[in-house]
């Protein structure tokens, strides 16, 4: 029988890791193309608008320049530079899973609209999710991954534990860790982060792909995520 987790508060990074630097991007027509196709794709579903787009020139360091934007009233951030694409969000309880899928999606594409393939080599999702364990606590949850524990102090009020996994299909790797909540009371900390191969997984079914990957996680933990 699987546990209720009731989501509480999480964030999301994701990050699409270019396979060689778009410098094209430096280019006045590209960028505009780039900035054309934002708008057309994340405009009228997720809230944005030409004021909302910066280019953030990084000191004059091209590692750190982007064009960067908000998104999902401002709870968002879109960050495009020379290396990856990046979309990052400490409010996943506001925007939800889906429409974070969908924005995600979105956001992809119009960098491989503008490159007119896909430029990417790498997917990755770092995902955390804090919530509550109605019926038992996260010490005791944990505590069922865990044979033995070290008699070096008094008793024991909290623990943790990680699992690290490597290649599966298109999956390169894959951390998952469980920890006592620092910002729920009484609540645990899920953790989540995969790394994908992008050429390997089409960013057409990479969403939906992430989606049941996590659910099986949670499963496998013995969790079902729950919303309040």
């Amino acid at each position: 029988m699987l546990t209720q987790f009731v989501f509480k508060k999480g964030y999301y990074n994701f990050q699409a890791e270019f396979a060689r630097p778009p410098l094209d991007l430096l280019s006045q027509p590209v960028a505009q193309k780039l900035a054309e196709e934002l708008l057309a794709r994340l405009g009228p579903a997720h809230g944005m608008r030409i004021s909302h787009l910066k280019i953030n020139h990084g000191d004059g360091d091209l590692g750190r320049a982007n064009l960067g934007c908000s998104l999902f009233d401002f709870n968002a951030v879109l960050r495009i530079g020379l290396e990856r694409l990046e979309l990052e969000t400490y409010y996943v309880e506001r925007i939800g899973r889906e429409t974070l899928a969908e924005g995600t999606l979105n956001a992809a594409q119009a960098m491989i609209a503008v490159a007119g393939k896909n430029p990417f080599s790498k997917w990755m999702v770092d995902l955390g999710l804090h919530g509550l364990l109605p019926g038992t606590t996260p010490k005791v949850f944990i505590g069922k991954f865990q044979k033995l524990q070290p008699s070096i102090g008094g008793a024991l009020t909290g623990s943790a534990c990680s699992f690290y996994f490597g290649p599966l299909k298109e999956q390169l790797s894959c951390f998952i860790g469980l920890d006592m909540s620092a910002v729920v009371e009484d609540g645990l900390f899920f953790r989540k982060r995969t790394l994908w191969d992008a050429a390997a997984l089409p960013v057409e079914a990479f969403p939906e792909r992430a989606s049941a990957d996590l659910d099986s996680a949670l499963a496998d933990l013995g969790l079902s995520l729950e919303s309040e």
